[in-house]
């Protein structure tokens, strides 16, 4: 279900959201999933769950989801009285936070600007390799839910089709890659996994002569001895094809190539 839900606690303050799953989203406010959401949080946690009124008060279309919290959020005042740090942004209204979260904000950025560098604790150290596998094995097996792999599509939609750098990105991008290079372990890596038939792009090709299919173009110019380039070339139409080899499409053929092996 998409649309507004609000929490009522137990002190009658109020708390409004929006969410493209709201039944999902109850779920991480009774397993207190909500830390970042500090006023709501600290009521959960201190009154119970059980104790406070969860209710959906709108549906509505996911364009429209923004527009409506603000409206319900003004309507209740949730940034005084309630139980909310932040207003929504919309298209015609700013996004307004709390004089607490303010504070909050400005004393962790004075807070994080006084310990970078040389007066962070951590300047100059670096994971053991042991660590490094404890935080990996830690991470294994865990998954987003499918409200939070909704969130980051909608969030990504979009973003890089068509997406144009500006020149002083592009400038630290190729800076941020000075020096940088892949070892060769890595490069025969990448290259194996591209390799003939693996390749995203490969192509089934037929001897129409002998009927004989071929996974990709490596492995048709290995077993004539027709340079790899060359038979492309061919098989484009770029030049005159001087073989009995085309680029076929017969379903049956790829289905035959992608479940054994074809030897000339």
């Amino acid at each position: 279900m998409i649309g507004i839900y609000k929490i009522t606690s137990p002190t009658k303050r109020i708390y409004i959201g929006q969410s493209i799953d709201i039944n999902m989203r109850f779920k991480y406010y009774k397993y207190l999933k909500c830390k970042d959401q500090k006023k709501i949080y600290n009521s959960l946690k201190k009154y119970g769950y059980e104790n406070h009124i969860l209710e959906v008060i709108e549906e509505c279309e996911h364009s429209e989801l923004n527009n409506r919290e603000r409206y319900w959020q003004d309507f209740y005042n949730v940034l005084n009285g309630g139980l909310n740090c932040v207003l929504t942004s919309t298209e015609t209204l700013p996004c307004i936070m709390s004089e607490e979260t303010k504070q909050k904000i400005s004393k962790t950025r004075i807070e994080n600007k006084s310990s970078k560098g040389k007066n962070n604790p951590n300047y100059g150290k670096t994971h053991s390799s042991e660590t490094r596998k404890k935080i990996s094995d830690s991470q294994l097996g865990k998954k987003h839910s499918a409200e939070t792999i909704k969130k980051i599509s909608i969030g990504n939609k979009g973003k890089l089709l068509g997406s144009v750098f500006s020149e002083e990105h592009c400038r630290k991008i190729s800076e941020s890659r000075k020096g940088f290079k892949q070892s060769e372990e890595t490069k025969q890596k990448i290259s194996f996994a591209f390799k003939g038939s693996k390749h995203p792009r490969a192509k089934i090709i037929l001897d129409t002569q002998t009927g004989v299919f071929y996974h990709c173009v490596f492995e048709a110019s290995e077993a004539y001895g027709i340079k790899k380039t060359t038979l492309t070339s061919w098989l484009n139409g770029r030049y005159l094809n001087k073989s009995n080899l085309i680029y076929t499409e017969d379903t049956q053929a790829i289905l035959i190539t992608k479940n054994c092996v074809i030897t000339a």
